[in-house]
């Protein structure tokens, strides 16, 4: 992961990362005008300021894979998630955080929207079964891609902070514990109703962070400029085209149970 990126909390207020972005936003808008696209003015224009009744203003082109947009959404989801996390340490002391991760390795290009979305759909259904909704009392829920430009394959995760009762971790008092073999067998019965294809989930990932862990800072941004902005002309523009193309519109960040009820009463009540 790009340490830039998690470092800074306000990257408008950061020139030395705000000029990285737009050097490699320049870059972007070079593939965009080779591959015809009918964006490529407006993510040209992403950056400029602009002069108001009320001052300076920054106009933004809201593009997903534009290195300035992405990194003020990314900057923007760090801040809520951070706030929702401070709030539920507060109020539920009584709960404990959980980190959940489920990958897929090795998906080729070509298929990267189709596992996405069955990935989704998978943690879903892994949440509805009793056993787990009994345990999960919440949980903000987000994707990342990593490419791999040699063998021209995708890793996808996702990742969740989990709010589980604070007895969850005792495993030998705790009727509702569920072990690492029951999770798999969680992972493979979901998976199993959504894509007949085998997939091996043993780095499934389901663990207790400590109380001194930084939370925030374990989310991440769901893919990075570079790993499509690498100067391997072919398939940077194949993994822009195809991610552009499969999630567009796509919710790659969610909020259930308590966190979804905070969520609302923080910024949409």
């Amino acid at each position: 992961m790009s340490i830039d990126m998690l470092s800074s909390t306000n990257f408008l207020l950061d020139s030395v990362l705000w000029n990285k972005r737009k050097r490699e936003k320049i870059k972007y808008v070079s593939y965009l005008d080779t591959m015809g696209s009918l964006v490529v003015d407006r993510v040209e224009r992403c950056g400029e300021v602009f002069k108001t009744p009320k001052g300076s203003s920054v106009w933004f082109c809201k593009n997903r894979l534009c290195p300035l947009c992405a990194c003020l959404n990314y900057t923007k989801n760090y801040n809520s998630v951070s706030e929702l996390i401070d709030v539920v340490k507060t109020r539920y002391e009584k709960l404990d955080f959980m980190f959940l991760k489920i990958s897929l390795d090795s998906i080729p290009f070509g298929s990267l929207g189709a596992n996405v979305v069955a990935l989704q759909d998978m943690f879903n259904r892994i949440y509805a079964y009793k056993r787990v909704a009994a345990v999960f009392k919440g949980f903000i829920r987000f994707t990342t891609i990593e490419c791999d430009h040699e063998s021209k394959t995708y890793n996808i995760s996702l990742n969740a902070f989990v709010l589980v009762p604070k007895d969850y971790s005792r495993r030998t008092t705790y009727k509702r514990y569920i072990k690492r073999d029951e999770w798999l067998c969680y992972c493979n019965k979901a998976w199993n109703c959504i894509s007949k294809r085998s997939v091996d989930f043993s780095s499934f990932k389901f663990k207790r962070l400590r109380k001194d862990t930084n939370i925030s800072n374990m989310f991440e941004p769901f893919i990075l400029s570079e790993d499509y902005l690498t100067g391997n002309y072919g398939t940077d523009l194949l993994v822009i085209n195809e991610c552009s193309s499969a999630l567009k519109n796509f919710r790659l960040l969610g909020f259930g149970g308590i966190f979804k009820i905070l969520r609302h009463e923080i910024y949409l009540g």
